[in-house]
C-alpha cells in the first residue's frame, strides 16, 4: 500500500481518537482536573513503556548504528528549527513578550504524544526506537532552552533535575537492555508492552481533551495564530526536507526526523505557559490549531519529501 495513503489513514484514526477525547470533555465525562491527571498519566507512565518495551528486541547492530544516526539527525533538526523560529517569530508591536513563547512553540513539537503514534503506526517498533533519539533530546533541551526562553533565567540545579523525566529514564534503560543483549522474562516485559500499546488512543484522548478545554472568544481573529500555525506547520518542517533530502541515508531514517518536525506544537508548550506565567490561552490556541491543521499539512510535508526523491 502506497506510505502517502497510510499515513493519510493513520492520521485520520488519531483524528477520531482525537475527537473522543473532545466529546468526551464537551460531556462532561472528562473535565480540568482530570485532564491534567490523565496528561500525567500519559507522560510519566504510559509512553515511557512504550518507550522501553520498543528497545526490548533481539540485538542487531544495524539498528544500534541508525540509532547513532538518529540522534545526529536530531541535532541537524533542531539546529533547522532554533534559528528559523528566532528568525519568523519576531516580536511585533502588540505582542508583548508572545514572540519567547511563539518560539517555543516553534522550536519544540509533539513528537511525544502526536509522533509516537504516528511512527509507531508507520515503522512499528524499530521506528520508535530511532524516534525516542528526537524525544531524549527533548526532553533535555526544552529545560536547558525553553525555560531561559521564557523567564529569562535558569536554575542549573533545577534543569538537571527536571530532565530526569520518566521518558529519558526509559530511553537510557531500554538503550542499556539493547546494548547488552539482556532479555526480560515475558511475565515482566508483557505487561509493559500491555501499558505502552496504551499510548496511541490514551495520548490522541488527552490532546482531543485539551482542544476541548481551549477558551477561543476572540483567538481565532487574530491573524498572528494563523502566521504562526503556518510557520509550525509547513514553513520549517519544508525547509527541513530540502535540508535532509540531501543526505544519502535509507527513508526511514530520514523521515522519521521530518515527521518529528512536521509535528503540532508540544503538549508541554501549554504546560509552560502555566508554570511561567505566559499566555496561557494562546499558547492552548497554537496547539490546538496545529494539531487539527496537521491532519492536512503532514501529508502534504511527506508529499513534498517524496517529490524530492526521499
Amino acid at each position: 500500500m502506497n506510505l502517502s495513503w497510510i499515513i493519510i489513514q493513520k492520521i485520520f484514526t488519531m483524528f477520531l481518537l482525537t475527537l473522543a477525547g473532545f466529546i468526551c470533555t464537551k460531556a462532561g465525562i472528562i473535565d480540568t482536573n482530570t485532564g491534567k491527571k490523565l496528561s500525567v498519566l500519559s507522560l510519566k507512565l504510559i509512553t515511557p513503556m512504550l518507550i522501553f518495551s520498543s528497545y526490548h528486541m533481539e540485538y542487531d547492530a544495524r539498528i544500534v548504528k541508525n540509532l547513532g544516526i538518529s540522534f545526529l539527525l536530531v541535532f541537524l533538526a533542531y539546529a533547522i528549527q532554533i534559528p528559523l523560529a528566532f528568525l519568523l517569530a519576531r516580536k511585533s508591536k502588540n505582542g508583548g513578550n508572545r514572540h519567547n513563547l511563539e518560539r517555543l512553540c516553534l522550536i519544540f513539537t509533539n513528537c511525544g504524544f502526536f509522533g509516537i503514534p504516528l511512527i509507531n503506526g508507520l515503522y512499528g517498533e524499530e521506528g520508535v526506537v530511532y524516534l525516542t533519539a528526537f524525544f531524549t533530546v527533548f526532553n533535555i533541551l526544552i529545560w536547558i532552552l525553553g525555560v531561559p526562553l521564557l523567564t529569562g533565567k535558569s536554575s542549573q540545579k533545577d534543569t538537571l533535575k527536571n530532565i530526569i523525566s520518566p521518558a529519558t529514564v526509559a530511553s537510557l534503560l531500554g538503550l542499556i537492555t539493547l546494548l547488552l543483549r539482556i532479555r526480560l522474562p515475558a511475565i515482566i516485559i508483557e505487561p509493559i508492552e500491555m501499558i505502552g500499546s496504551m499510548n496511541t488512543p490514551f495520548a490522541m484522548i488527552v490532546a482531543g481533551s485539551s482542544i476541548a478545554m481551549t477558551k477561543w472568544s476572540t483567538g481565532l481573529q487574530n491573524p498572528r495564530l494563523y502566521y504562526i500555525t503556518a510557520c509550525k506547520n509547513l514553513i520549517i518542517p519544508a525547509v527541513a526536507v530540502c535540508i535532509y533530502a540531501l543526505l544519502p541515508l535509507e527513508p526511514m531514517l530520514i523521515m522519521i526526523p521530518i515527521f518529528a518536525i512536521a509535528c503540532p506544537v508540544a503538549a508541554a508548550c501549554p504546560m509552560f505557559s502555566v508554570m511561567y506565567d505566559q499566555d496561557t490561552d494562546y499558547a492552548s490556541q497554537l496547539f490546538a490549531v496545529t494539531t487539527l491543521l496537521s491532519i492536512l499539512t503532514i501529508p502534504l510535508i511527506y508529499l513534498l519529501a517524496s517529490s524530492l526523491g526521499v
